[in-house]
């Protein structure tokens, strides 16, 4: 008696996911990167960000090594970031030439900044 009831109330549930076009789960961990209290541990297992945090995602930590550190490097395709505990970890390549940087999470400052350009540029 349960049993068909519980198949109707998933296959209720299943047909409405697909009428209203819902391609993430619901507790997706994707914007985890901007909740205060994510659903799940951080992607990087180390250290959450916190609500008093400067550079809280990727784009922030470009900005800041592109202004600070990578003046000559001024093309946003060529830019990546990911956070690595305390540190957001940002890199420019291109071909051979490489820039290496390490941004606070906590205040912005550069932690370190390493330019090899192996092109003579």
């Amino acid at each position: 008696m349960m049993r068909p009831l519980v198949i109707g109330v998933l296959a209720v549930l299943l047909a409405g996911c697909g009428v209203l076009n819902i391609e993430e789960p619901v507790f997706s961990d994707r914007d985890s990167e901007l909740q205060m209290f994510p659903l799940f541990p951080d992607n990087n297992g180390k250290d959450p960000l916190r609500p008093g945090d400067k550079v809280r995602t990727m784009d922030d930590a470009i900005k800041i090594a592109l202004t600070s550190c990578g003046n000559a490097a001024d093309d946003p395709a060529h830019w990546d970031a990911f956070r690595d505990g305390e540190v957001w970890r940002v890199t420019w390549k291109n071909g051979r030439d490489r820039i290496d940087v390490l941004v606070d999470k906590k205040d912005g400052n550069i932690a370190a900044c390493e330019i090899d350009m192996a092109s003579g540029k």
